[in-house]
């Protein structure tokens, strides 16, 4: 447990580091402030309004399946994006490091 909570403090730690620092290396110092607000938004607005959601889908089902089984849902379509977001980003460093032939 300990282990677990030593790993998820380190890695949230470099998540904030991220978060704050990858904004301006990719689009420049210009309108900073806008886009790390423009990117934190949808995550804040989630984290906001989870809680309700959560309590209504609880109120309107028979029991406590639903909910588990939305949440395994929404978990499962987060791994697909990550993993189609990460295979697109390997097919460009693959043709960069592919030797380029010279025109005959």
């Amino acid at each position: 447990m300990a282990l677990f909570c030593l790993l998820y403090g380190m890695s949230n730690g470099m998540l904030t580091i991220v978060r704050g620092t990858l904004p301006r290396v990719l689009f420049g110092a210009r309108h900073y402030g806008a886009i790390t607000g423009a990117m934190a938004a949808p995550s804040l607005l989630f984290k906001a309004a989870a809680p309700m959601i959560a309590a209504a889908i609880l109120a309107d089902a028979s029991g406590p399946v639903l909910l588990p089984l939305i949440l395994f849902g929404c978990a499962l379509a987060s791994l697909l994006l990550y993993l189609s977001a990460v295979g697109g980003m390997r097919a460009p460093a693959q043709e960069e490091a592919a030797p380029q032939r010279e025109a005959a």
